[in-house]
């Protein structure tokens, strides 16, 4: 399994005071694996993506637990003053939206943010497609002090694996694609059996096993 592959590749990780940060809940069944092999903590990270009101399938933005608004990398801030000015009412309903979203939710991560701080970082993702989690990640570590921050992915587009190099101390991972791949199932051998709710339960209980 990829979280597994992950770990074997990463071993100097295990009981070394390290948290995997899930960037995306679909990625949490390799998180759950590698958390389980290295004896780490497991924070996931909540948000909830605002589409562009101005540009059909584009993600103009996300809203992150913590009520920030983070811009989608792709777009610049001179082109998100245009759309703003031209769909402000609506943006800021969908803000609210999402904020709503993320309150009701009531996710919980098994560690405080704060915890973050003086610990190694393993951010973690199926597949690196674009900048948008690490935007977000940035954005949720940004106040805080990591000891070393590291990517860890199954596979990584090509643009991005220099992007995650400049960004990080050091990025595994297994397979690098070109932008024009097939879809993202393509990597996995077989689906995760597990509901989200359920993933979520292990990813907060995991490291009572280990800490």
């Amino acid at each position: 399994m990829l979280g597994d592959q992950l770990a074997e590749r990463i071993d100097a990780f295990r009981n070394n005071d390290s948290i995997i940060v899930c960037l995306d809940k679909n990625a949490l069944a390799a998180c759950i694996e590698m958390a389980t092999v290295l004896h780490t903590w497991i924070f996931v990270i909540y948000y909830e993506p605002i589409s562009d009101p101005y540009a059909r399938g584009r993600i103009l933005g996300a809203l992150i637990e913590t009520g920030n608004f983070v811009l989608n990398p792709e777009i610049s801030p001179t082109e998100y003053e245009y759309i703003y000015s031209e769909f402000s009412s609506h943006i800021e309903e969908k803000k609210r939206e999402a904020m709503s979203i993320l309150n009701r939710s009531k996710q919980i991560n098994s560690i405080d943010r704060t915890f973050i701080n003086g610990r190694n970082i393993l951010l973690t993702d199926d597949i690196f497609r674009d900048e948008m989690g690490m935007a977000i990640a940035k954005a949720l570590l940004k106040p805080l002090s990591p000891a070393h921050i590291e990517g860890a992915a199954g596979n990584i587009m090509s643009e991005m694996s220099t992007k995650l190099y400049l960004e990080t101390q050091g990025a595994t991972y297994i397979d690098v694609l070109p932008a024009d791949i097939f879809d993202d199932d393509h990597y996995f051998e077989e689906q995760d059996t597990y509901t989200e709710e359920e993933r979520l339960a292990m990813a907060q209980n995991i490291a009572n096993y280990w800490h």
